[in-house]
């Protein structure tokens, strides 16, 4: 049986941004339904339930797409509809306020194709596995509830009990298949060292202070460490870099009905949706040192106190946080708490980039085609080599992207270099065009013939695209290769 592709909704004012990005999905089979202002979005929802929906923040008349997301949200049955905020650049009070309206996601503009695929099919799965487990929920609740109300025999009771926390320990060994260790990939020396820790950890409940650059795997590890000891305890991981001071007591301890003028009824917070298990905070050295203060109390104590209420809530959370900053060098200069320091770094764990373990790339590399369903599909030598040699700033993240990317445009059972993106595709090019010099040696020539560059001609001498030629050139810069002058699109760079 052939399986039912999404459905979804595209609210874009702008005519060539809203072509585009149905471009893009069509591609992948979805059925797209295009609208382009918020009341067009809103009778196509009326008409007919969307599974997703990308919208954009600005949108012409008097709906932008924050009162849209509201509309939706207060509405029973559309509020569990994904939305997908679509924008330029914009702040963190702007994505907060986004988050609070009820979105999951954003995608800025410029759109990548790989990224509005991913994302979709991310927020897809995570949307369609939520209401499976909350129609399991619902069936469950819905015979405890049929059982105590009929006045069964307390053999009967514990029977149905029985039967209802076998259907819980399928999920849960659902999800420690999904999470377990054997999703992180690789045989190296630097991984091995990682895994055997982690296996150290087996049996305690120590907190646990991941380090690593962006995209190296640290949340999947987090999972991993939670689900061999705690597989049907919850699991709750939140980005600290969204924390405000305004709102992170709130949304760190919870609030009562009436704390505050918005509070309009009583809300948990992560603590407490933690207690028993694990507790996540990822970029745990973006908190400001006032939301560090509160964090401290609760992990030292075990006591935490909702907003606006007066009894406190003992807690038993395993904290497990992650960051790609140097916590000593933000001590040192005062950003960073030592003794939260202290109380997160009980056990630490490095986790390798990728540039420390390219000989795990091929193993990588075959594991996320299999992964995305296209395990016939063969890597050829060349693409093997140019992922093996390529400078990865996105880390794991960014090789899942590409090998995302070679899988769409492959036609047939090989992939071969010119399904890859271009960026890569070119350095082999690039590097025997110009007799072996590396990109920063070509820029290097470049300066000292014309004095300047910026990303545009950079782009052009390197054939390579914006992301990267702005990668390379900020790496020069601090490396104090180059000199930068000028901000965002009118910079150039010189030598010193």
């Amino acid at each position: 049986m052939q399986k039912k592709k999404a459905s979804i909704l595209v609210v874009e004012d702008n005519r060539e941004s809203l072509q585009y990005i149905v471009d893009i999905l069509l591609t992948h089979q979805y059925h797209v339904r295009p609208t382009r202002n918020g009341k067009q979005a809103l009778e196509s929802i009326k008409a007919k339930l969307p599974d997703i929906i990308l919208l954009d923040i600005k949108l012409p008349l008097e709906l932008d797409g924050y009162e849209v997301c509201k509309i939706l949200k207060s509405n029973e049955d559309m509020k569990h509809i994904p939305v997908i905020f679509i924008s330029g650049l914009i702040s963190i009070d702007e994505k907060t306020k986004g988050f609070a309206l009820g979105g999951i996601d954003y995608i800025n503009k410029p759109f990548l194709a790989e990224e509005v695929l991913a994302r979709v099919k991310v927020h897809l799965e995570n949307s369609h596995l939520l209401q499976t487990l909350q129609q399991k929920n619902k069936t469950l609740e819905e015979t405890i509830t049929r059982l105590k109300n009929e006045k069964k025999e307390k053999q009967q009771t514990q029977k149905a009990l029985e039967k209802a926390d076998e259907k819980i320990s399928i999920i849960s060994a659902e999800q420690v298949k999904r999470w377990g260790m054997n999703q992180f990939v690789g045989k190296s020396k630097a991984v091995l060292q990682v895994m055997q820790k982690v296996e150290k950890l087996s049996g305690t409940n120590t907190n646990v202070l991941i380090l690593g650059e962006s995209g190296t795997g640290k949340e999947l590890l987090a999972r991993a460490i939670h689900y061999q000891e705690n597989s049907r305890e919850p699991f709750v991981p939140v980005n600290c870099s969204l924390f405000t001071k305004d709102i992170a007591q709130a949304q760190l301890f919870g609030h009562t009905r009436g704390a505050f003028t918005s509070a309009l009824k009583a809300h948990k917070g992560l603590f407490e949706c933690a207690n028993g298990g694990t507790l996540f905070l990822d970029e745990i050295g973006d908190l400001s040192l006032e939301v560090q203060t509160m964090l401290l109390r609760a992990i030292e104590d075990g006591v935490i106190r909702p907003v606006g209420s007066e009894v406190n809530r003992e807690v038993n959370v395993r904290i497990i946080a992650a960051t790609n900053n140097n916590l000593q060098e933000k001590m040192d200069e005062g950003l960073f708490r030592s003794d939260l320091y202290f109380r997160l770094a009980r056990f630490v764990l490095h986790v390798p980039s990728l540039s420390e373990r390219r000989e795990d790339i091929p193993i990588m590399t075959v594991h996320f085609v299999s992964q995305l369903g296209k395990e016939k599909l063969v890597v050829d030598e060349k693409v093997s080599s140019l992922l093996q040699s390529y400078d990865y700033r996105g880390n794991i993240r960014e090789l899942k992207n590409i090998i995302e990317h070679a899988i769409i445009m492959c036609d047939g059972k090989k992939i071969t270099v010119e399904d890859l993106p271009n960026h890569i595709a070119f350095t082999s090019t690039t590097s025997a065009q110009d007799n072996g010099a590396t990109e920063e040696e070509i820029i290097i020539d470049y300066l000292k013939k014309h004095g300047r560059i910026n990303n545009s001609q950079c782009r052009d001498l390197l054939r390579a695209d914006l992301h990267h030629v702005s990668y390379v050139l900020r790496k020069l810069h601090k490396a104090e290769v180059l000199v930068k002058e000028g901000n965002r699109r009118w910079s150039y760079y010189s030598l010193p």
